[in-house]
């Protein structure tokens, strides 16, 4: 269902508990409203074939899983797995593998 979809099917809900919203530009606010929120409540993913790529190292989420990017020693910077708790090593993961990321979202009591 795309995001329009969800706003008329929002404003029908409204409609049927019978709340009059029949002027128009109140009904184009109530569904413009309802996309913020939609779009303000989803992580902001970016690509990296554009360049961009994050500013600190760190986890993120990546479109093949949580991954850390991380300054390496030769000067690079780069993505990989996080360590495993046995041997205490990781994985470097190719840099095409990695299309896009974006910011783990932290859980809140709201």
């Amino acid at each position: 269902m795309t995001d329009k979809e969800m706003a008329e099917e929002y404003f029908e809900e409204l409609r049927k508990k019978k709340i009059p919203f029949n002027i128009p530009n109140v009904i184009k606010e109530i569904k413009q409203a309802y996309l913020a929120g939609l779009k303000a409540g989803r992580p902001e993913w970016h690509k990296v074939a554009d360049g961009d790529l994050p500013k600190e190292t760190g986890e993120y989420l990546t479109n093949i899983g949580v991954l850390i990017w991380d300054y390496y020693a030769d000067g690079r910077y780069g993505w990989h797995t996080k360590n495993c708790e046995f041997c205490d090593c990781c994985d470097d993961v190719d840099s095409d593998e990695v299309i896009a990321w974006c910011e783990i979202p932290k859980y809140t009591e709201e």
